[in-house]
């Protein structure tokens, strides 16, 4: 469910009540649902002892557990004219990790999935039952995917190496020390809740680029030959503002956070910034 139709509820229960499909689908028609929704602001295992229980009258075929995007796609796949399923979830929104969270410092981010990888043979399944079977050719993402319009210019593979050449040495210092962040473990996969350091989670995404100059300076000084001559590079480079030596790289990447997670570069949590 995208991010702009979330659905929220005030009750202690939500259920999701997919009813039955309207008519035979015809060739790359969606399917269209009956939806009943029940649900509630207490987002604790145990409700308190005054909430008001939602009772769904009937029986159902199937009873799924969680409305997050598994239990959605499930919800969808196995309801047709003959079954009726009940989906029921905890929290007071659809979604699941998709729904994103907030760091104890009020930095927000995005828990589930950035991008897809190609479909297994069940989501293809999945796919050809909603009426979404062509598409590869109907959605096709045309590489290079990481390319930008920006400064009036397009660089295309904005992170390989031809057009990072074209670019203040900025660029290569956040590339480089991206990469150094990758080598400590500093940068967790999914879930971040099982990280064993979660030292970037105190970070916005910009807070953590704009020091990046002073890591790199601190790695130059402890003998890393690589770091040392990078920095010289970017010391000497006029094309780098002085002024703000990282702000044209928050620039970029402001486009970046924005189109896969949803908000800017000082709006996003470091990890999960780093994560993606």
């Amino acid at each position: 469910m995208p991010r702009n139709q979330r659905t929220s509820v005030s009750l202690v229960l939500l259920s999701v009540v997919f009813g039955i499909a309207a008519a035979p689908l015809a060739r790359g028609e969606m399917p269209t649902f009956q939806v009943t929704v029940h649900g509630g602001e207490e987002k604790s295992f145990d409700p308190p002892t005054d909430a008001q229980v939602v009772k769904e009258p009937g029986r159902y075929d199937a009873v799924i557990v969680g409305a997050g995007l598994a239990g959605l796609s499930a919800g969808i796949y196995i309801t047709d004219k003959h079954k009726k399923v009940l989906i029921l979830e905890k929290e007071e929104s659809l979604g699941g990790l998709a729904l994103g969270a907030a760091t104890g410092h009020g930095i927000k981010y995005d828990r589930g999935a950035a991008y897809w990888t190609d479909t297994f043979p069940e989501e293809e399944q999945i796919l050809r039952h909603i009426g979404l079977g062509n598409f590869r050719k109907q959605y096709a993402i045309h590489e290079p995917a990481d390319s930008y319009f920006w400064n009036g210019q397009l660089y295309l593979g904005i992170w390989e190496e031809e057009t990072m050449a074209k670019l203040p040495t900025s660029f290569s210092v956040f590339k480089f020390m991206l990469k150094r962040a990758n080598d400590k473990g500093q940068i967790p996969n999914q879930p971040f809740e099982d990280a064993p350091d979660l030292s970037l989670d105190e970070l916005t995404a910009a807070d953590w680029i704009r020091v990046m100059p002073i890591r790199l300076r601190e790695e130059s000084e402890h003998g890393n030959a690589e770091a040392k001559a990078l920095y010289d590079k970017f010391e000497r480079d006029p094309r780098v503002n002085r002024a703000d030596t990282m702000g044209d790289v928050i620039g970029l990447l402001d486009l970046y956070c924005r189109s896969a997670l949803g908000a800017k570069a000082d709006q996003v949590s470091a990890v999960a910034f780093a994560n993606f």
